[in-house]
């Protein structure tokens, strides 16, 4: 499951805000240029962080999240919105879990400046864009990060 991010974030400054996010998670942080899958433990929860090069602007940067915490799509949401207000950056996720009964993969939820959005991503992989649909009355989901 991806989070895609229109900011670059800095390893360090990411490894500190997951390991803040995820005290108790044996994690690995794969980052492109720096490391590669062979560093991590099999054991391990791996978070990959990447850029579209593709992409000249927008939502080029990718954060690849594999985990064994269940429910995941809850999870995903709260890490998106999270980091959209640490890093002052604008982030998208499935939306599924909120407007949909099975997934669909045209509509995402966008955290931006506090705010969130339904969009459509339909475009995003040629362009880093998407498209607002309505801003919701968004509630997070309870979730428990240890």
């Amino acid at each position: 499951m991806d989070i895609v991010i229109d900011k670059h974030l800095e390893y360090q400054e990411l490894e500190l805000f997951l390991r803040n996010k995820f005290p108790t998670l044996n994690f690995f942080l794969l980052y492109e240029g720096l490391n590669d899958w062979d560093d991590a433990a099999v054991e391990q929860s791996i978070f990959q962080y990447s850029e579209n090069t593709d992409l000249d602007q927008g939502l080029k940067y990718c954060l690849s999240i594999y985990v064994k915490i269940e429910p995941l799509l809850p999870l995903i949401e709260n890490l998106a919105a999270d980091i959209s207000r640490h890093f002052y950056c604008s982030t998208v996720c499935d939306a599924s879990r909120v407007v949909l009964k099975e997934r669909n993969v045209f509509y995402s939820l966008l955290f931006e400046n506090g705010q969130v959005f339904l969009v459509d991503d339909y475009i995003y992989e040629e362009t880093g864009q998407v498209t607002k649909i309505i801003e919701l009355n968004y509630r997070r989901p309870a979730i428990n990060f240890t």
